[in-house]
């Protein structure tokens, strides 16, 4: 998904995206503001570990409600400001990720 992300034609669609969400905000008239969050959220064995909380001190949990609809409570949504800030986002989640050696991939998520 994210491919290797300091080389332009080996990135994976996680960067391009990236890329391309930055891009239309650059394109886009001076007047019009916009708020960028990130989230990483793993999902093993029925549990869910939000990959951005470090001291994970308030467990995540999926909730309901008539006026939010559905939600993951307690996840850490930083506001980012440009690519480069996503992308430590993005390096710190999978620093959290738990991972496992398969057959098919060295990385495989868990």
């Amino acid at each position: 998904m994210q491919g290797a992300m300091t080389n332009e034609k080996l990135k994976g669609i996680i960067p391009r995206i990236v890329d391309g969400v930055f891009e239309y905000i650059d394109n886009s008239p001076d007047h019009i503001e916009f708020i960028i969050k990130v989230s990483m959220l793993e999902i093993y064995m029925e549990s869910l570990t939000d990959l951005l909380n470090i001291n994970g001190a308030k467990p995540v949990r999926i909730r309901e409600t008539p006026t939010k609809g559905v939600f993951i409570e307690n996840l850490v949504e930083p506001c980012v400001g440009d690519e480069s800030e996503v992308m430590e986002f993005l390096a710190v989640g999978n620093s959290n990720r738990k991972i496992g050696r398969t057959n098919m991939n060295a990385v495989s998520s868990r």
